[in-house]
């Protein structure tokens, strides 16, 4: 998915600002999640369990909470 983003942001000659750049990853089922590093040309991206825009929270293991 990295890979893809790489591609579509060189095709419109637009750059990524990796200090604000964070990820977080969903599973279905509930599992355990696995160790994985994220990395855009060699930089390690920031993993989050929570994300908060325009007021609205939401969390990996599907919470949310806001006004929406």
């Amino acid at each position: 998915m990295i890979g893809r983003l790489e591609g579509y942001l060189g095709k419109k000659r637009l750059m990524l600002n990796i200090e604000k750049t964070k990820v977080m990853g969903f599973s279905k089922g509930g599992g355990r999640k696995q160790k994985f590093t994220w990395r855009w040309k060699g930089r390690k991206i920031e993993e989050v369990k929570n994300f908060t825009d325009l007021g609205y929270e939401i969390g990996r293991n599907g919470y949310k909470r806001g006004r929406w």
